[in-house]
């Protein structure tokens, strides 16, 4: 039997098909990816100007001497601003220098843009923020010499609002940004650490890559009249997960911490703090707290030690914790000499206290009545002070004197329990989760809790007097 020939040829055609599909071998089709992007030219990235896109424009601009110093520059700025190590983005701007005299002005201003003191060592910040120091005058000839040059007007304009910040003279000349360049990033991130969030915002929503402004919007949300620390928080370790290598960042989640009285949380941040800055006074101070609310007290007289063998920052403080720690340990006469030493430097209400029970515990009864009126006339509000009071003059017989130290302490702590439920009343009505909201309220409610069973133990002390 034969084929007829069209059967033959639909037969071949359904083949070629077959064969074209890649069936027939067992092979995928390829397809060609689609072309990538071009990569941003230079001018764009300065525009958009976060701090990754700095970097990028900078890789391009080899052969581009006035373009490399310009990048450099900004580059040297916003580390200044973000608590990262500087320096190096200054150095290459001077080694990339272009000739002619508006250049060296513009090194000089970048030098002496102020840092923040969380971003390193306090003492080598002061001396650094001295010798930098200029008259308002010679900022104000700056400001005037910005207005021209060969430099990009929007160089010269994120240098005049870094300058105009610094004089408190931001409003003019944030109008005059806004004029010139109202939509350019770079521009509308300066405004905004001018004083101005909103721009922050709206830039941060706007842009995924513009996590140089998580820093700032964290610190906004701690200055708002109900803080919001759950904001604060979120943004800072956004901030830290893209900019590691700062300090003033690992510094602000550990204050954070601290103020929250998550002492396991503010100690990792100020280890990190530390690790990057030893010498960070700041971090070392939060340590000693953090470690001493976590009753490791040996580690936390070692850490004071360490600030105070560095000396001139928060010396007062390091002293009235290691005194603290040992209070605690039991060693009343090492107490008794950082608290004297604490005493000398600052009159605070909590070291008059910590005098006083070590006193006491030196049965000095009255030494410890004075260090607890002390307190009480630096702060009426000591709780605690009145009652130790209370409890000092009774050990005198002082009945009298004993019942009205007791009554005072009674109030005291009465008021402290409504002054904390209206705090959780203001944390619930808010900003913030739901988790967030509670644990801040826990915090308050631990005082609480304390300041009833301070309360009931005055009163019972109050009644047994009465009673004689």
């Amino acid at each position: 039997m034969s084929l007829d020939k069209p059967l033959i040829r639909r037969f071949a055609a359904l083949f070629g098909v077959l064969l074209l599909s890649g069936c027939a071998a067992g092979t995928p089709r390829q397809i060609a990816a689609p072309a990538a992007p071009p990569p941003p030219d230079i001018e764009s990235l300065i525009e958009a100007g976060c701090y990754r896109c700095l970097e990028a424009g900078l890789e391009q601009a080899a052969g581009r001497r006035d373009v490399e110093f310009q990048l450099a520059i900004l580059l040297g700025l916003r580390a200044k601003e973000l608590g990262l190590p500087y320096q190096p983005w200054l150095d290459r701007a001077r080694a990339a220098m272009p000739a002619g005299p508006e250049w060296p002005l513009y090194l000089e201003i970048a030098g002496v843009v102020r840092v923040d003191p969380l971003s390193g060592d306090r003492e080598e910040i002061l001396t650094l923020t001295t010798s930098q120091r200029r008259p308002a005058e010679t900022v104000q000839g700056w400001r005037a010499a910005l207005a021209g040059g060969t430099a990009s007007a929007m160089f010269r304009t994120y240098l005049d609002l870094t300058l105009a910040c610094s004089l408190g003279q931001r409003q003019d000349a944030i109008a005059a940004a806004q004029l010139v360049f109202p939509d350019a990033p770079l521009i509308q991130y300066r405004i905004g650490t001018c004083g101005s969030p909103s721009h922050l915002e709206q830039l941060r929503a706007a842009r995924a890559d513009y996590v140089d402004a998580d820093l700032p919007l964290g610190r906004n949300a701690l200055e708002q009249p109900v803080a919001d620390q759950e904001e604060a928080l979120r943004r800072f370790r956004s901030a830290r997960a893209a900019f590691p290598e700062s300090a003033l960042i690992a510094a602000s989640i550990g204050d954070v911490h601290r103020e929250r009285e998550e002492w396991a949380e503010a100690l990792e941040a100020y280890d990190a703090t530390l690790t990057l800055v030893p010498t960070h006074r700041d971090a070392l101070l939060g340590r000693t707290i953090a470690l001493s609310n976590l009753a490791r007290h040996d580690e936390a007289i070692a850490t004071a030690t360490r600030l105070l063998d560095l000396g001139n920052w928060l010396i007062g403080g390091a002293y009235f914790w290691r005194g603290w720690n040992q209070y605690n340990l039991g060693n009343m006469t090492a107490a008794r000499a950082d608290v004297d030493e604490a005493r000398t430097r600052a009159k605070a209400a909590a070291t008059f206290v910590l005098s006083g029970m070590i006193a006491w515990r030196q049965q000095d009864l009255d030494f410890a009545e004075n260090e607890f009126e002390t307190a009480l006339s630096i702060d009426k509000g000591q709780c605690e002070a009145a009652a130790l009071q209370g409890g000092v003059r009774a050990a005198r017989r002082q009945w009298l004197d004993a019942l009205a130290s007791l009554q005072h302490a009674q109030q005291c702590f009465d008021l402290t329990i409504a002054l904390r439920r209206k705090f959780i009343e203001e944390i619930m009505a808010g900003p913030g989760s739901p988790e967030g909201k509670a644990g801040q309220a826990a915090r308050h409610q631990r005082v609480i809790e304390e300041a009833e069973k301070n309360r009931d133990d005055a009163r019972r002390s109050a009644a047994a007097i009465e009673k004689r």
